[in-house]
Protein backbone atom coordinates (compact mmCIF):
# COMPACT_ATOMS: atom_id res chain seq x y z
CA UNK A 1 0.00 0.00 0.00
CA UNK A 2 1.95 3.52 -1.23
CA UNK A 3 4.98 0.92 -1.00
CA UNK A 4 4.83 1.52 2.29
CA UNK A 5 5.27 -2.19 2.95
CA UNK A 6 2.90 -2.48 5.74
CA UNK A 7 0.45 -4.76 4.28
CA UNK A 8 -2.19 -5.49 6.07
CA UNK A 9 -1.49 -3.38 8.91
CA UNK A 10 -1.95 -0.13 7.06
CA UNK A 11 -5.27 -0.23 7.25
CA UNK A 12 -5.16 0.06 11.00
CA UNK A 13 -2.39 2.49 11.29
CA UNK A 14 -4.48 4.65 8.71
CA UNK A 15 -8.04 4.63 11.08
CA UNK A 16 -6.01 4.95 14.40
CA UNK A 17 -3.85 8.07 12.54
CA UNK A 18 -7.47 9.66 11.25
CA UNK A 19 -8.55 9.44 15.36
CA UNK A 20 -6.06 10.37 16.61
CA UNK A 21 -6.18 13.29 13.94
CA UNK A 22 -9.86 14.17 15.20
CA UNK A 23 -8.91 14.37 18.80
CA UNK A 24 -5.58 16.09 18.21
CA UNK A 25 -8.18 19.43 16.14
CA UNK A 26 -10.78 19.19 18.69
CA UNK A 27 -8.28 19.54 21.74
CA UNK A 28 -4.73 21.05 20.23
CA UNK A 29 -4.91 22.69 17.10
CA UNK A 30 -7.58 22.43 14.27
CA UNK A 31 -4.92 22.69 11.58
CA UNK A 32 -3.61 19.39 12.40
CA UNK A 33 -6.95 17.62 11.24
CA UNK A 34 -6.38 19.95 7.85
CA UNK A 35 -2.87 18.79 7.24
CA UNK A 36 -3.99 15.11 7.82
CA UNK A 37 -6.47 15.91 5.15
CA UNK A 38 -5.06 17.44 2.65
CA UNK A 39 -2.69 14.19 2.62
CA UNK A 40 -5.86 11.87 2.69
CA UNK A 41 -8.59 13.15 0.03
CA UNK A 42 -7.25 11.99 -2.45
CA UNK A 43 -5.94 8.66 -1.64
CA UNK A 44 -9.59 6.79 -2.30
CA UNK A 45 -7.92 3.30 -2.66
CA UNK A 46 -6.00 3.51 0.47
CA UNK A 47 -9.37 4.33 2.57
CA UNK A 48 -11.54 1.91 0.70
CA UNK A 49 -9.11 -0.37 3.07
CA UNK A 50 -10.56 0.97 6.42
CA UNK A 51 -14.18 1.37 5.53
CA UNK A 52 -15.22 -2.02 6.76
CA UNK A 53 -14.60 0.11 10.64
CA UNK A 54 -16.61 1.75 12.56
CA UNK A 55 -17.37 5.17 10.76
CA UNK A 56 -14.67 4.00 8.20
CA UNK A 57 -16.35 5.28 5.20
CA UNK A 58 -17.27 8.54 6.01
CA UNK A 59 -13.66 9.65 8.15
CA UNK A 60 -12.74 12.89 5.81
CA UNK A 61 -16.37 14.18 6.54
CA UNK A 62 -15.75 13.38 10.69
CA UNK A 63 -12.17 15.03 10.28
CA UNK A 64 -13.70 17.69 8.67
CA UNK A 65 -16.47 18.14 11.55
CA UNK A 66 -13.71 17.79 14.00
CA UNK A 67 -12.00 20.60 12.57
CA UNK A 68 -14.91 22.73 12.18
CA UNK A 69 -15.54 22.26 16.28
CA UNK A 70 -11.74 23.17 17.05
CA UNK A 71 -12.71 26.56 15.04
CA UNK A 72 -15.61 27.45 16.99
CA UNK A 73 -13.92 26.17 20.19
CA UNK A 74 -10.67 28.62 19.79
CA UNK A 75 -13.15 31.46 18.22
CA UNK A 76 -11.45 31.80 14.76
CA UNK A 77 -13.05 33.79 12.76
CA UNK A 78 -13.81 33.44 8.93
CA UNK A 79 -12.25 36.00 6.69
CA UNK A 80 -14.18 37.92 4.36
CA UNK A 81 -14.32 36.77 0.67
CA UNK A 82 -16.59 37.15 -2.55
CA UNK A 83 -16.84 33.70 -2.40
CA UNK A 84 -18.40 33.38 0.81
CA UNK A 85 -22.12 34.41 0.20
CA UNK A 86 -21.84 32.28 -3.41
CA UNK A 87 -20.77 29.20 -1.19
CA UNK A 88 -23.87 29.28 0.89
CA UNK A 89 -26.37 30.08 -1.79
CA UNK A 90 -24.93 27.13 -3.18
CA UNK A 91 -25.17 24.91 -0.52
CA UNK A 92 -28.88 25.69 0.18
CA UNK A 93 -29.81 25.22 -3.10
CA UNK A 94 -27.84 21.55 -3.47
CA UNK A 95 -29.90 20.77 -0.25
CA UNK A 96 -32.78 22.03 -1.68
CA UNK A 97 -32.18 20.15 -4.99
CA UNK A 98 -31.29 16.99 -3.25
CA UNK A 99 -34.45 16.82 -1.65
CA UNK A 100 -36.46 17.67 -5.01
CA UNK A 101 -34.59 14.37 -6.64
CA UNK A 102 -35.77 12.92 -3.30
CA UNK A 103 -39.51 13.60 -3.35
CA UNK A 104 -39.89 13.58 -7.25
CA UNK A 105 -41.74 10.74 -8.30
CA UNK A 106 -40.09 10.08 -12.12
CA UNK A 107 -36.61 9.10 -10.00
CA UNK A 108 -35.95 5.39 -8.20
CA UNK A 109 -33.09 5.76 -6.73
CA UNK A 110 -31.75 4.70 -3.14
CA UNK A 111 -32.02 7.51 -0.94
CA UNK A 112 -28.89 6.53 1.21
CA UNK A 113 -26.84 6.24 -1.64
CA UNK A 114 -27.46 9.65 -3.14
CA UNK A 115 -27.22 11.19 0.80
CA UNK A 116 -23.79 9.81 0.68
CA UNK A 117 -22.95 11.38 -2.07
CA UNK A 118 -24.81 14.97 -1.47
CA UNK A 119 -22.72 14.62 1.87
CA UNK A 120 -19.32 14.09 0.00
CA UNK A 121 -20.06 16.93 -2.52
CA UNK A 122 -20.65 19.31 0.58
CA UNK A 123 -17.14 18.97 1.88
CA UNK A 124 -15.91 20.86 -0.81
CA UNK A 125 -17.01 24.24 0.09
CA UNK A 126 -16.37 23.32 3.72
CA UNK A 127 -12.86 22.23 2.87
CA UNK A 128 -12.64 25.86 1.43
CA UNK A 129 -14.49 26.87 5.45
CA UNK A 130 -12.17 24.77 6.91
CA UNK A 131 -9.01 26.22 5.44
CA UNK A 132 -9.58 30.16 5.40
CA UNK A 133 -10.65 29.84 8.66
CA UNK A 134 -7.87 27.40 10.31
CA UNK A 135 -4.99 28.73 8.48
CA UNK A 136 -3.47 32.11 10.78
CA UNK A 137 -0.29 32.36 9.59
CA UNK A 138 2.33 32.32 6.79
CA UNK A 139 3.52 29.63 8.25
CA UNK A 140 1.01 27.45 8.27
CA UNK A 141 0.40 28.44 4.49
CA UNK A 142 3.32 27.02 3.51
CA UNK A 143 3.16 24.09 5.42
CA UNK A 144 -0.27 22.98 3.75
CA UNK A 145 1.85 24.11 0.28
CA UNK A 146 4.18 21.58 1.09
CA UNK A 147 1.31 19.40 2.09
CA UNK A 148 -0.18 19.52 -0.92
CA UNK A 149 2.94 18.88 -2.91
CA UNK A 150 3.51 15.92 -1.14
CA UNK A 151 -0.47 14.66 -1.63
CA UNK A 152 0.39 15.15 -5.55
CA UNK A 153 3.28 12.96 -5.29
CA UNK A 154 1.51 10.81 -3.21
CA UNK A 155 -1.09 10.23 -6.38
CA UNK A 156 1.55 9.99 -8.68
CA UNK A 157 3.93 7.63 -6.98
CA UNK A 158 0.67 5.53 -6.64
CA UNK A 159 -0.25 6.27 -9.91
CA UNK A 160 3.31 4.99 -11.68
CA UNK A 161 3.47 1.58 -9.24
CA UNK A 162 -0.02 0.79 -10.61
CA UNK A 163 0.79 1.12 -14.55
CA UNK A 164 4.63 0.06 -14.47
CA UNK A 165 3.22 -3.92 -15.50
CA UNK A 166 2.22 -2.52 -18.62
CA UNK A 167 3.61 -2.61 -21.94
CA UNK A 168 3.25 0.85 -23.44
CA UNK A 169 4.38 -0.19 -26.98
CA UNK A 170 0.91 0.37 -28.09
CA UNK A 171 -2.66 1.42 -26.50
CA UNK A 172 -5.27 -0.49 -25.27
CA UNK A 173 -8.14 0.34 -23.39
CA UNK A 174 -6.97 -1.94 -20.12
CA UNK A 175 -3.91 -0.25 -20.00
CA UNK A 176 -5.98 2.53 -18.22
CA UNK A 177 -6.00 2.96 -14.72
CA UNK A 178 -7.53 5.10 -12.29
CA UNK A 179 -4.70 5.36 -9.44
CA UNK A 180 -5.52 6.17 -5.75
CA UNK A 181 -8.25 8.67 -6.91
CA UNK A 182 -10.08 5.48 -7.91
CA UNK A 183 -12.62 7.27 -9.59
CA UNK A 184 -11.35 6.54 -13.37
CA UNK A 185 -8.72 7.40 -15.63
CA UNK A 186 -10.04 10.32 -16.82
CA UNK A 187 -10.60 11.90 -13.72
CA UNK A 188 -6.94 11.38 -12.72
CA UNK A 189 -5.88 13.05 -15.44
CA UNK A 190 -7.95 16.00 -14.75
CA UNK A 191 -6.14 16.10 -11.19
CA UNK A 192 -2.75 15.84 -13.02
CA UNK A 193 -3.64 18.51 -15.19
CA UNK A 194 -4.87 20.66 -12.56
CA UNK A 195 -2.27 20.06 -10.09
CA UNK A 196 0.96 20.34 -12.58
CA UNK A 197 -0.26 23.65 -13.53
CA UNK A 198 -0.08 24.73 -9.62
CA UNK A 199 3.00 23.02 -9.48
CA UNK A 200 4.27 24.64 -12.08
CA UNK A 201 3.57 28.31 -10.96
CA UNK A 202 4.98 27.75 -7.58
CA UNK A 203 8.43 26.53 -8.43
CA UNK A 204 8.43 29.43 -11.40
CA UNK A 205 7.96 31.58 -7.89
CA UNK A 206 10.77 29.83 -5.99
CA UNK A 207 13.65 31.30 -5.40
CA UNK A 208 15.75 28.61 -3.52
CA UNK A 209 17.33 25.50 -5.31
CA UNK A 210 16.09 22.72 -3.64
CA UNK A 211 12.42 23.82 -3.48
CA UNK A 212 12.82 24.06 -7.21
CA UNK A 213 14.13 21.03 -7.94
CA UNK A 214 11.57 19.27 -5.23
CA UNK A 215 8.53 21.16 -7.23
CA UNK A 216 10.20 20.06 -10.92
CA UNK A 217 10.35 17.13 -9.79
CA UNK A 218 6.90 16.38 -8.86
CA UNK A 219 5.51 18.27 -11.78
CA UNK A 220 7.60 15.60 -14.32
CA UNK A 221 6.10 12.98 -12.29
CA UNK A 222 2.97 14.67 -12.88
CA UNK A 223 3.28 15.28 -16.05
CA UNK A 224 4.28 11.58 -16.74
CA UNK A 225 1.25 10.18 -15.12
CA UNK A 226 -1.21 12.81 -17.43
CA UNK A 227 0.39 11.83 -20.35
CA UNK A 228 -0.38 7.74 -19.56
CA UNK A 229 -3.67 8.39 -18.71
CA UNK A 230 -4.47 8.77 -21.98
CA UNK A 231 -7.27 11.56 -21.66
CA UNK A 232 -7.70 13.76 -24.62
CA UNK A 233 -9.82 15.93 -22.54
CA UNK A 234 -7.16 16.06 -19.71
CA UNK A 235 -4.57 17.02 -22.63
CA UNK A 236 -6.45 19.71 -24.37
CA UNK A 237 -7.05 21.25 -20.97
CA UNK A 238 -3.53 21.26 -19.72
CA UNK A 239 -2.44 23.08 -23.46
CA UNK A 240 -5.11 25.62 -23.45
CA UNK A 241 -3.97 26.21 -19.88
CA UNK A 242 -0.34 26.50 -20.84
CA UNK A 243 -1.47 28.81 -23.57
CA UNK A 244 -3.43 31.10 -20.87
CA UNK A 245 -0.30 31.23 -18.65
CA UNK A 246 1.75 32.91 -21.29
CA UNK A 247 -0.57 35.54 -21.98
CA UNK A 248 -0.22 36.52 -18.60
CA UNK A 249 3.14 36.22 -18.40
CA UNK A 250 4.05 37.72 -21.80
CA UNK A 251 7.88 37.34 -20.95
CA UNK A 252 7.07 33.20 -21.35
CA UNK A 253 5.31 33.59 -25.16
CA UNK A 254 8.36 33.20 -26.77
CA UNK A 255 9.32 29.96 -25.04
CA UNK A 256 5.69 28.51 -24.72
CA UNK A 257 4.20 29.45 -28.15
CA UNK A 258 7.27 27.92 -30.44
CA UNK A 259 7.11 24.67 -28.27
CA UNK A 260 2.94 24.14 -28.63
CA UNK A 261 3.93 25.06 -32.51
CA UNK A 262 6.07 21.92 -32.10
CA UNK A 263 4.59 19.63 -30.75
CA UNK A 264 1.11 20.68 -32.48
CA UNK A 265 3.13 20.50 -35.90
CA UNK A 266 5.54 17.18 -34.55
CA UNK A 267 3.15 15.05 -32.11
CA UNK A 268 3.27 11.63 -34.06
CA UNK A 269 7.06 12.10 -33.50
CA UNK A 270 7.43 13.49 -30.36
CA UNK A 271 5.05 11.66 -28.20
CA UNK A 272 5.19 7.85 -27.35
CA UNK A 273 3.50 5.17 -29.51
CA UNK A 274 0.45 4.40 -27.42
CA UNK A 275 -0.46 8.23 -26.64
CA UNK A 276 -0.56 9.31 -30.55
CA UNK A 277 -2.28 5.83 -31.12
CA UNK A 278 -5.04 7.15 -28.72
CA UNK A 279 -5.24 10.74 -29.77
CA UNK A 280 -5.73 9.27 -33.04
CA UNK A 281 -9.04 7.56 -32.44
CA UNK A 282 -11.36 10.62 -32.11
CA UNK A 283 -12.12 9.60 -35.71
CA UNK A 284 -11.88 5.90 -36.89
CA UNK A 285 -10.55 4.86 -40.54
CA UNK A 286 -13.54 6.01 -42.24
CA UNK A 287 -13.62 9.50 -40.66
CA UNK A 288 -16.59 8.36 -38.22
CA UNK A 289 -16.19 9.72 -34.28
CA UNK A 290 -15.53 6.61 -32.24
CA UNK A 291 -17.68 5.47 -29.81
CA UNK A 292 -16.93 7.58 -26.90
CA UNK A 293 -17.42 10.83 -28.81
CA UNK A 294 -19.96 9.39 -30.60
CA UNK A 295 -22.09 7.82 -27.40
CA UNK A 296 -21.59 11.70 -26.40
CA UNK A 297 -23.78 12.96 -28.75
CA UNK A 298 -26.25 10.96 -28.43
CA UNK A 299 -26.15 11.42 -24.56
CA UNK A 300 -25.90 15.31 -25.00
CA UNK A 301 -29.30 14.73 -27.74
CA UNK A 302 -30.96 12.91 -25.11
CA UNK A 303 -30.23 15.20 -22.16
CA UNK A 304 -31.55 17.96 -24.30
CA UNK A 305 -35.05 16.66 -24.02
CA UNK A 306 -34.72 16.36 -19.93
CA UNK A 307 -33.74 19.85 -19.75
CA UNK A 308 -36.72 21.02 -21.49
CA UNK A 309 -38.63 19.37 -19.32
CA UNK A 310 -37.71 21.28 -16.61
CA UNK A 311 -35.23 23.74 -17.25
CA UNK A 312 -35.81 26.22 -13.74
CA UNK A 313 -34.61 23.51 -11.26
CA UNK A 314 -33.65 19.85 -13.17
CA UNK A 315 -34.55 16.80 -12.05
CA UNK A 316 -32.36 16.83 -8.48
CA UNK A 317 -29.06 16.53 -7.61
CA UNK A 318 -27.59 13.56 -8.24
CA UNK A 319 -31.02 11.99 -10.39
CA UNK A 320 -29.31 11.54 -13.81
CA UNK A 321 -26.89 8.11 -13.24
CA UNK A 322 -29.94 6.36 -12.22
CA UNK A 323 -32.91 6.91 -14.76
CA UNK A 324 -31.26 4.74 -17.35
CA UNK A 325 -31.93 7.35 -20.41
CA UNK A 326 -28.47 5.98 -22.87
CA UNK A 327 -28.11 2.29 -21.74
CA UNK A 328 -25.52 1.76 -19.11
CA UNK A 329 -24.17 5.30 -19.06
CA UNK A 330 -24.48 6.94 -15.85
CA UNK A 331 -23.18 10.33 -16.94
CA UNK A 332 -23.95 12.97 -19.49
CA UNK A 333 -20.37 13.51 -20.25
CA UNK A 334 -20.22 17.04 -19.75
CA UNK A 335 -20.78 18.99 -16.65
CA UNK A 336 -22.49 22.07 -18.15
CA UNK A 337 -25.04 19.83 -19.46
CA UNK A 338 -25.25 17.58 -16.59
CA UNK A 339 -26.04 20.75 -14.25
CA UNK A 340 -28.71 21.57 -16.67
CA UNK A 341 -30.38 18.37 -16.50
CA UNK A 342 -29.97 18.34 -12.80
CA UNK A 343 -30.42 21.52 -11.38
CA UNK A 344 -31.67 23.67 -14.49
CA UNK A 345 -30.78 27.70 -14.56
CA UNK A 346 -30.14 27.89 -11.11
CA UNK A 347 -27.92 25.58 -10.74
CA UNK A 348 -25.98 26.02 -13.70
CA UNK A 349 -25.75 29.87 -12.50
CA UNK A 350 -24.35 28.83 -9.24
CA UNK A 351 -22.07 26.83 -10.52
CA UNK A 352 -20.88 29.32 -13.27
CA UNK A 353 -20.86 31.99 -10.53
CA UNK A 354 -18.45 30.35 -8.41
CA UNK A 355 -15.68 29.70 -11.81
CA UNK A 356 -15.65 33.03 -12.19
CA UNK A 357 -15.57 33.69 -8.41
CA UNK A 358 -12.31 31.05 -8.08
CA UNK A 359 -11.31 33.31 -11.48
CA UNK A 360 -11.21 36.79 -10.09
CA UNK A 361 -10.14 35.76 -6.34
CA UNK A 362 -6.79 34.19 -8.03
CA UNK A 363 -6.65 37.11 -10.59
CA UNK A 364 -6.67 39.62 -7.67
CA UNK A 365 -4.26 38.18 -6.00
CA UNK A 366 -1.61 37.69 -8.56
CA UNK A 367 -2.05 41.20 -9.51
CA UNK A 368 -2.53 43.22 -6.16
CA UNK A 369 0.81 41.83 -4.83
CA UNK A 370 4.34 41.66 -5.56
CA UNK A 371 4.98 38.76 -2.23
CA UNK A 372 6.53 35.85 -4.75
CA UNK A 373 4.54 33.07 -2.78
CA UNK A 374 1.39 34.72 -2.86
CA UNK A 375 1.48 35.45 -6.38
CA UNK A 376 2.62 32.61 -7.57
CA UNK A 377 -0.23 30.46 -5.89
CA UNK A 378 -2.41 33.18 -7.67
CA UNK A 379 -1.25 32.38 -10.85
CA UNK A 380 -1.76 28.47 -10.19
CA UNK A 381 -5.26 29.10 -9.13
CA UNK A 382 -5.90 31.18 -12.63
CA UNK A 383 -4.79 28.75 -14.74
CA UNK A 384 -6.31 25.94 -12.51
CA UNK A 385 -9.89 27.47 -12.77
CA UNK A 386 -8.85 27.32 -16.74
CA UNK A 387 -8.54 24.30 -16.65
CA UNK A 388 -11.38 23.28 -14.66
CA UNK A 389 -13.43 25.47 -16.89
CA UNK A 390 -11.77 22.90 -19.82
CA UNK A 391 -12.15 19.49 -18.09
CA UNK A 392 -15.59 20.11 -17.63
CA UNK A 393 -17.03 20.23 -21.06
CA UNK A 394 -15.52 16.47 -21.11
CA UNK A 395 -17.43 14.46 -18.15
CA UNK A 396 -18.20 15.31 -14.18
CA UNK A 397 -14.91 16.80 -13.17
CA UNK A 398 -16.45 18.87 -9.93
CA UNK A 399 -18.30 16.76 -7.95
CA UNK A 400 -15.97 14.83 -6.78
CA UNK A 401 -14.26 15.54 -3.98
CA UNK A 402 -10.98 12.97 -4.19
CA UNK A 403 -10.68 14.90 -7.62
CA UNK A 404 -11.31 18.42 -6.29
CA UNK A 405 -11.03 18.55 -2.41
CA UNK A 406 -7.31 19.97 -2.81
CA UNK A 407 -8.33 22.61 -5.20
CA UNK A 408 -10.84 24.04 -2.61
CA UNK A 409 -8.26 23.95 -0.25
CA UNK A 410 -5.94 25.96 -1.96
CA UNK A 411 -8.47 28.37 -2.72
CA UNK A 412 -8.97 28.72 0.98
CA UNK A 413 -5.04 29.44 1.42
CA UNK A 414 -5.99 32.09 -1.63
CA UNK A 415 -9.22 33.77 0.62
CA UNK A 416 -6.03 33.90 3.30
CA UNK A 417 -3.54 35.56 1.57
CA UNK A 418 -6.73 37.87 0.43
CA UNK A 419 -7.36 38.61 4.27
CA UNK A 420 -3.26 38.67 5.14
CA UNK A 421 -2.16 41.75 2.42
CA UNK A 422 -6.18 43.27 3.64
CA UNK A 423 -4.63 43.42 7.08
CA UNK A 424 -1.32 44.88 6.09
CA UNK A 425 -3.03 47.85 4.21
CA UNK A 426 -4.92 48.22 6.83
CA UNK A 427 -1.90 48.27 9.57
CA UNK A 428 -0.24 50.76 7.01
CA UNK A 429 -3.36 53.13 6.86
CA UNK A 430 -3.77 53.21 10.16
CA UNK A 431 0.12 54.02 10.88
CA UNK A 432 0.06 56.22 7.95
CA UNK A 433 -2.81 57.78 9.69
CA UNK A 434 -1.43 58.12 13.46
CA UNK A 435 1.77 59.76 11.55
CA UNK A 436 -0.48 62.40 10.07
CA UNK A 437 -2.21 63.19 13.11
CA UNK A 438 1.27 63.08 15.24
CA UNK A 439 2.40 65.51 12.51
CA UNK A 440 -0.34 67.83 12.77
CA UNK A 441 -0.42 68.22 16.52
CA UNK A 442 3.59 69.04 15.96
CA UNK A 443 3.00 71.64 14.17
CA UNK A 444 -0.29 73.07 15.91
CA UNK A 445 2.42 72.91 19.30
CA UNK A 446 5.04 74.55 17.46
CA UNK A 447 2.52 77.49 15.96
CA UNK A 448 1.42 78.33 19.85
CA UNK A 449 5.34 78.88 20.92
CA UNK A 450 5.82 82.40 21.50
CA UNK A 451 9.43 83.76 19.12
Amino acid sequence: MLGTGLGIYLPVVLYVGFLAGCLLAIAWRPTIGLYILILAIPQQGPRYRIGYLPLGKHLIVLLLLCVFIGVLIRGYSFPRSTLNKVLILFCAFIFFSFWWGVLSASVTAPFIERFYHWKDYMALPALFFATSATIRTRKQLGTALALVCISVLLVGRGFGLEIRQHDFAHFDENKRDSGPLGLGSNNTAAFEAEMSLVLLAIAIGQKKRARKIFLYGILALSLFCLLFSFSREAYVAFLVSLMAMALIRRRLLGFVVPALVVLLLAWRLVLPQAVTERISMTEDSTGQLDSSAASRLELWSDAAELIASNPIVGSGYDTYEYMGRVGSLRDTHNYYVKAMVETGVIGLFIFLAIVVKFFQTSWTLLKRTQDPLFSSLGLGMVLCTVCIIVVNFFGDRWTYVELNGLVWVLFGLVAYAHSELDSAELATAHQTASAQIRGAFAERTLSRVPS
